[in-house]
């Protein structure tokens, strides 16, 4: 899921919400399990079930050990016996048999129906959110991400980097001055301008809010270090708020892109703001 999505998400669902059959939280998954393709939605929307519950929900209602076992006829019957503490929507919403799917390791709201754990899959918000509007919070799980501490960034035209030769520099945008213990707290896009708590070896504090950009192609990031903060701790913070983490500072500047490492370089202050020194390519 994207940061946008997931910060949207956490400020609906905060650290969970639960009624009385099911309840919904945001929090990391994976692995194999069975996925439910949400009818009129592109290919990959929909609701996914850990392999272990759904052959335990299977063998329930069925005797048998295995959802291989049943013809399509019964896991169909099995599926909306599965989704209906969540209410008659989502069954009706489901195509009746599931396949078998991987799930990749990320973040995902979380419906817990009964005993049994489904991740939803992009599936729209708009869907669920008035049915868990009427739901009580609960304190779940309060899944870290990792944000980049960030010097500037590089603009790019394309999906392929291009940055200068070895030795020459280029101006980084971003209006931070690291020499100072400033830095762009950085999610997919900035989320704000940050400085080291001095107080807080693993903190930060937050100096200004409401950065609006969003770029067509990743820009390069200078990132002097990551930071590690619950999804709870992103989607509540304010202006002046202090956010004690988990700090990892880099011994050398690097240059980032999509996450990926693509140069080594050094920070140089220049009347024209902050330039950045390309060392070496990685």
């Amino acid at each position: 899921m994207s940061a946008n999505e997931l910060l949207n998400l956490s400020q609906l669902i905060g650290t969970g919400l639960q009624d009385e059959r099911c309840k919904i939280e945001l929090a990391r998954s994976s692995g194999d399990g069975f996925f439910w393709q949400l009818t009129g939605q592109p290919q990959g929307v929909g609701v996914w079930c850990r392999h272990a519950d759904w052959q335990q929900m299977v063998e329930t209602y069925s005797g048998l050990p295995e959802p291989s076992s049943l013809p399509d006829e019964l896991l169909a019957c099995v599926s909306a016996v599965l989704f209906e503490p969540a209410g008659e929507w989502l069954g009706e919403l489901l195509e009746p048999t599931p396949t078998a799917m991987v799930l990749a390791d990320d973040i995902y709201p979380l419906f817990t129906l009964e005993a049994y754990e489904c991740a939803f899959l992009q599936v729209p918000v708009d869907l669920y959110q008035e049915m868990i509007s009427q739901w009580s919070p609960f304190r779940g799980q309060d899944p870290l991400v990792e944000l980049s501490l960030v010097a500037g960034y590089l603009e790019q035209s394309s999906g392929k980097v291009k940055l200068v030769q070895v030795s020459e520099g280029q101006w980084l945008k971003g209006d931070v001055k690291p020499e100072q213990g400033q830095s762009l707290l950085w999610w997919d896009r900035p989320l704000g301008a940050v400085s080291l708590d001095d107080i807080d070896v693993n903190g930060i504090v937050i100096e200004e809010m409401g950065y609006k950009l969003d770029f067509i192609y990743q820009p390069v990031i200078a990132t002097l270090a990551t930071i590690r903060l619950s999804l709870a701790q992103i989607g509540s913070m304010m202006e002046g708020d202090r956010l004690s983490g988990e700090i990892n500072m880099f011994s050398q500047l690097q240059l980032m892109h999509d996450k990926i490492p693509v140069a080594i370089g050094k920070l140089l202050r220049g009347k024209g703001g902050l330039l950045v020194q390309i060392e070496q390519y990685c």
